[in-house]
């Protein structure tokens, strides 16, 4: 959207209702306009400020070369990446799993023993006793895991931002 505000907003040429609605959910949000140099040209050569990067953290906002009738704006903030830890644990591999096989061990194990035990003896025995059949016919498989508190911080993110990061400095006005 286009907002123009002589009170709010550097380089506007009028005050617009959209733009007094922008400014008061952006005071109550505690955000902040960054932008402070113009980014577009009018037909008469004035200069405008159409777009804006609103944020409620700290950041450094620049203004950079013309891509068709607007000028590119470039934000960055600070920000660490947090440590990752690969995890590695077994899990059941059901996909692969003979549940006809592991019913019937089941079925056929001699559980008359369990008559002459106690319940914690019983109940550690039918544990042991399921374990030790599922094992047979389930299986396990070995599960890496990369442990991040960022999720979405994937080995894919990582890649691009390192290559954001390797283009930062080149010629960005031929874009």
């Amino acid at each position: 959207m286009n907002v123009h505000s002589i009170h709010w907003l550097r380089h506007s040429a009028r005050e617009s209702t959209e733009a007094k609605r922008l400014r008061g959910v952006c005071e109550e949000l505690g955000m902040k306009q960054r932008v402070t140099q113009p980014t577009r040209k009018d037909i008469s050569g004035g200069d405008y400020s159409l777009d804006l990067v609103l944020t409620d953290v700290d950041v450094e906002t620049t203004v950079g070369g013309k891509i068709r009738d607007h000028r590119y704006v470039l934000t960055k903030m600070r920000a660490s990446v947090p440590d990752t830890i690969e995890v590695q644990r077994e899990v059941w591999n059901y996909k692969k799993a003979d549940w006809t096989r592991l019913k019937g061990e089941l079925k056929d194990h001699d559980w008359s023993g369990l008559y002459l035990m106690d319940a914690d003896t019983a109940a550690e025995y039918v544990t042991t006793t399921i374990l030790k059949y599922a094992e047979g016919a389930i299986g396990k498989r070995k599960l890496k895991e990369i442990k991040s508190t960022h999720p979405w911080l994937t080995p894919e993110i990582v890649k691009l931002t390192e290559e954001k990061k390797e283009a930062e400095g080149k010629d960005n006005e031929k874009i």
